[in-house]
């Protein structure tokens, strides 16, 4: 029986606004991250095989809402549905350039 491999990453955000836009720097406040919490949790499962990700974001007790998971789940997922969507139409483009600039050259030769 085969075992699912889960990439994990824990990330603490001061607030759920952190998770798509990156928060001011501040060294002083222990909070040095210049990037959004998706991209911290991007930066830290790129790299590793690929596979399922099990995130945990850890957020002040004040940012907490008995829908919070909810909603989170649903944001994350319109998230992701929007960047592959992106992704899919620049490989369309870049495969139609690599398709232009093939045929040009056959053309000239």
């Amino acid at each position: 029986m085969a075992t699912s491999r889960y990439n994990e990453v824990r990330i603490e955000l001061a607030n759920l606004g952190e998770l798509f836009q990156a928060p001011d720097p501040d060294p002083f406040s222990g909070r040095p991250h210049a990037e959004s919490g998706v991209d911290r949790i991007l930066n830290v499962v790129r790299p590793r095989r690929r596979g399922a990700i099990s995130a945990t974001i850890v957020l002040p007790a004040s940012e907490r809402a008995p829908d919070l998971e909810v909603r989170t789940r649903a944001a994350l997922e319109d998230y992701c549905n929007v960047l592959m969507g992106m992704i899919d139409n620049n490989k369309a483009s870049l495969r139609q350039e690599g398709i232009g600039d093939t045929t040009k050259w056959a053309l000239m030769a």
